[in-house]
């Protein structure tokens, strides 16, 4: 995606040519995707920040990942899996779980704004040093088991 985006951002009569920063990515991704984007995000440095909900620890990572990372859960998921995969990143860091919310945000018209408020506020805290930001990520919605912000 990364390689897609630089080289579209160079061609003649795209739209957007010229308009994406090709050395910051952020990359994003649920279950298996977001364990697939947490791989990503450590092969490649272009990826600044990476957000994954209901990730799994894959063994590739090995505690030597670099970007930071936003690991958002339920409080109905595997507790375990989440703090071992949290202690695999460097900082800044944030490991969010979801009071009541399961592996697919359901019901989803309730939890769905809250991970959207919470990927919204690391974004904000990671990119823009935004204290109110920081202060969302320690809201009533979730519990912040761990956080270096």
């Amino acid at each position: 995606v990364a390689d897609w985006f630089t080289k579209k951002n160079a061609e003649d009569g795209w739209a957007l040519k010229g308009k994406i920063d090709t050395t910051k990515f952020i990359a994003m991704g649920h279950s298996t995707g977001g364990t697939t984007r947490l791989i990503c995000a450590k092969r490649d440095k272009r990826f600044v920040a990476c957000v994954a909900y209901g990730a799994g620890a894959p063994k590739e990572l090995k505690g030597d990942c670099t970007p930071a990372v936003l690991l958002l859960t339920g409080s109905n998921n595997d507790e375990k899996a989440a703090i071992a995969l949290y202690k695999k990143f460097e900082k800044p860091k944030v490991r969010v779980t979801v009071d009541g919310m399961d592996h697919y945000f359901r019901p989803v018209n309730k939890y769905a704004p809250v991970v959207a408020k919470y990927t919204v506020a690391f974004l904000d805290a990671i990119f823009k040093n935004d204290e109110k930001a920081v202060a969302v990520l320690k809201g009533e919605e979730a519990v912040v088991v761990e956080s270096d912000r």
